[in-house]
Order: structure tokens, then C-alpha cells, then sequence
């Protein structure tokens, strides 16, 4: 993450603004499978973001910042519970084919 980004997003007191922030200043093409795959359902990229950054969070244990914490949380409230367990079940697959190629490696 670039420098300032992560003070640039503490600026903002909705998750759709801080995440835009965060977008601009950072490359995320890595994910954009995931985003292009989910986004007709949830009509935006915002939920699986959301999703994603609260997977990660939990999954490699780095905890959030509390102002980001609680913007992911209230947003992850307004995305329905099939949307959230599909998008990690792809992260689940995608961690598990990681897993297995360092494995192989």
C-alpha cells in the first residue's frame, strides 16, 4: 500500500469512500477475477471488497484498525449471507490451490 493511503482512508466514515481511496492508490488487479465473478450479483465491487479485506483480516490474523473495523463490519451487514459465503468459498479455493502448489513446489 502506497504511503498516506491508509491515512486518507481514515478520513472517511463510510466503507464505499475509504475503499475508493484506498483503489486509487493501490494496484488490486490481483483480485479482479473475484470482483468481475461476484459484482453481477451484488451490483457493485464494494461488497466483495468488504468481504475479501474481512476474510483476510481473520484468515492471516492482522486485526483492523477500530474506525476500519467497524466500517467493514456495518457494511458487511447490508450484503446477504449467500453473497458473503460464495465469495469465501473462492477465497477458500484459491487459498487451498496455494497451499497445494508452494506444497508441490
Amino acid at each position: 500500500m502506497k504511503p498516506g493511503a491508509i491515512q486518507s482512508a481514515l478520513k472517511h466514515t463510510h466503507f464505499r469512500s475509504a475503499l475508493a481511496t484506498c483503489l486509487r492508490m493501490n494496484t488490486s488487479g490481483f483480485l479482479l477475477w473475484l470482483v468481475t465473478k461476484h459484482m453481477k450479483a451484488t451490483g457493485s465491487a464494494a461488497p466483495i471488497w468488504a468481504v475479501f479485506i474481512n476474510w483476510a483480516a481473520e484468515y492471516f490474523s492482522v486485526p483492523l484498525d477500530r474506525h476500519a473495523e467497524r466500517l467493514v463490519r456495518d457494511f458487511l451487514k447490508t450484503i446477504s449471507l449467500e453473497i458473503q459465503a460464495a465469495v469465501q468459498a473462492d477465497l477458500h479455493t484459491l487459498r487451498e490451490n496455494i497451499a497445494r502448489e508452494v506444497n508441490r513446489g
